[in-house]
């Protein structure tokens, strides 16, 4: 099965490195733009079964709007979030990380 994960954000450097490194470790990376509305939003992450979204600060709230998330389980922040809103997503049972504390771990 193919391993899917997806970037929620606009185009930015941290999009370039996350494309790159999902080619070094076989992972499909599915984009997915704030132009496609909530309801298109909710209809690629239930067709594509991805577990992983990694977010901008913006995207964020917009994914938190949505009322079906499909399969996804963990969050990715490319920005620093509101602890307000990082507690959002934990009350939706998501894991919440920082892409700046993976980058680093490496």
């Amino acid at each position: 099965r193919m391993k899917l994960i997806g970037v929620f954000s606009k185009n930015r450097c941290e999009w370039f490195i996350f494309d790159w490194a999902c080619m070094l470790f076989g992972l499909t990376s599915i984009p997915l733009y704030d132009t496609l509305g909530i309801e298109n939003l909710t209809y690629c992450l239930n067709q594509t079964e991805m577990t992983t979204l990694l977010v901008s600060a913006d995207t964020l709230k917009t994914f938190l709007d949505l009322r079906d998330i499909g399969n996804v389980k963990t969050i990715i922040s490319f920005d620093p979030i509101d602890e307000k809103i990082v507690q959002q997503v934990r009350a939706r049972r998501l894991t919440f990380l920082y892409y700046s504390d993976m980058v680093k771990e490496g």
